[in-house]
């Protein structure tokens, strides 16, 4: 059980307003990238792997939550003020008309209500389709290097189409991100590269990328890890890998760049920028480029391949909670990844991600559903369990035995001040806790 004080700690939080003068890091002309040669890939200590493991804590200034997001107290006019519906309602336009459509005078046309449980479903159901057309084609395109194909199979057009419809859901603020917490220790590197291209188009998305450089980053980070394929051997080994063995998977970026060279009509910065994703400010990265020389894209990719490896289990490890890998983010500001970057992860992704079960002051059990993305500490929850009923079905996954309003129950918690989260839980612990109450 991850404790509330715990995370509202991480940041430090203080009266520091977030500063609108935030430096834009010039990104390095794409023009004037150039790949080092592998000759000059130097040594690096093992326990600065992308994954997380073992990565030296260093000192750096914390990221103020300030900084982060607003206060999670809005003001106290806002709780007089009427909440905006998730869709938006459409106010009628001037001149008699709404929807562009013009309303004959002397017959006001009754709108129908929405039905916004209806419209969640089909926007579930869309994203779905789409996060599994991009699994399949990422899966395509491994196998064809797996199974020694020529290049030519791997269809770049086909490629480019498809994260032009994935940066069109992003834009639409659909639930898409919310898909990249499935689990697949079968098919790890496929769901890795799909889960880290969403990740990095969420944060450009934040970073205000126009569409042509969100697909530029989503190009990127398709193509990130593809030169892992020919190593699965190790990276789904059991146990810690030896210093020979890490050697052998820092070579990746090297047998991507040569399986990227290969692939027609597959655009340049392309293979700048996966030859640069484990490159850090600090300069500790693979390559030892500085700050200032690692392209923008490079450093978002970076930052989303970290997180992704950190939240999944690997056949090493299991997987960490979202507070306790931002909790290890945070410690890398300024010295592996930039605040900039780091902070639209964290609003775009939420302190408490969709599916997250959390236990509140009054002691409910909910499930987070929604996440109000300027107020992280402040999601909307559905309230699946209240002591003294039976915990709902979504808990127990059995049929239905909570009560109509206990398993019904949606709570905005940046609507309703007095309800708060004090603590994250894992399905287990809060069945547990269902149960413990009926005893």
């Amino acid at each position: 059980m991850v404790k509330f004080s715990n995370i509202f700690k991480l940041w430090n939080i203080g009266k520091q307003e977030e500063t609108t003068k935030d430096k834009k890091a010039e990104t390095p002309s794409e023009t004037n990238l150039k790949i080092p040669p592998v000759s000059q890939v130097r040594e690096i200590e093992i326990g600065n792997d992308s994954s997380g493991e073992n990565i030296p804590q260093k000192s750096a200034e914390p990221i103020k939550y300030s900084d982060i997001a607003q206060i999670s107290t809005p003001p106290q006019s806002s709780q007089n003020q009427v909440e905006t519906p998730v869709f938006g309602d459409i106010a009628p336009a001037p001149n008699g008309t709404r929807n562009n459509v013009v309303v004959p005078s002397g017959t006001p046309e009754k709108p129908e209500p929405l039905d916004l449980s209806r419209l969640r479903e089909q926007d579930g159901k869309e994203t779905s389709m789409l996060y599994d057309k991009l699994y399949e084609v990422n899966q395509h395109t491994l196998n064809v290097i797996n199974n020694k194909l020529p290049s030519t199979y791997i269809n770049i057009k086909e490629i480019i189409q498809l994260i032009k419809e994935v940066v069109a859901s992003i834009q639409s603020n659909s639930t898409l991100i919310d898909l990249i917490y499935r689990q697949s220790e079968e098919t790890y590197l496929i769901s890795h590269q799909v889960n880290v291209t969403l990740i990095s188009l969420a944060i450009g998305h934040g970073l205000d990328y126009n569409r042509t450089r969100l697909e530029e980053l989503g190009l990127a980070a398709f193509f990130h890890d593809i030169g892992m394929q020919e190593l699965l051997f190790l990276v789904e080994k059991k146990g810690k890998l030896s210093k020979s063995e890490y050697e052998l998977v820092r070579n990746h970026i090297k047998i991507g760049i040569q399986i990227l060279q290969q692939i027609p009509e597959l655009p340049v910065f392309v293979i700048d920028v996966c030859y640069q994703h484990h490159e850090r400010i600090s300069g500790s990265g693979y390559l030892g480029m500085q700050e200032g020389t690692i392209h923008e894209y490079a450093q978002i990719i970076g930052l989303a391949d970290t997180f992704e490896a950190l939240t999944h289990n690997r056949s090493h490890r299991t997987a960490k909670t979202i507070q306790m890998t931002l909790r290890e983010l945070t410690g890398m500001a300024d010295t592996e990844f930039s605040q900039k970057v780091l902070k639209r992860l964290i609003r775009k992704i939420g302190i408490y991600p969709v599916g997250t079960f959390v236990l509140l002051n009054t002691q409910e059990v909910a499930e987070v559903i929604k996440n109000n993305e300027n107020f992280p500490l402040r999601p909307v929850v559905k309230i699946i369990y209240t002591p003294g009923d039976k915990p709902s079905s979504s808990l127990t996954g059995q049929a239905s035995l909570g009560s109509p309003v206990g398993a019904s129950k949606t709570l905005d918690l940046l609507a309703n001040q007095t309800f708060y989260i004090i603590a994250t839980l894992t399905r287990e612990e809060a069945l547990s806790k269902a149960i413990t109450d009926k005893i």
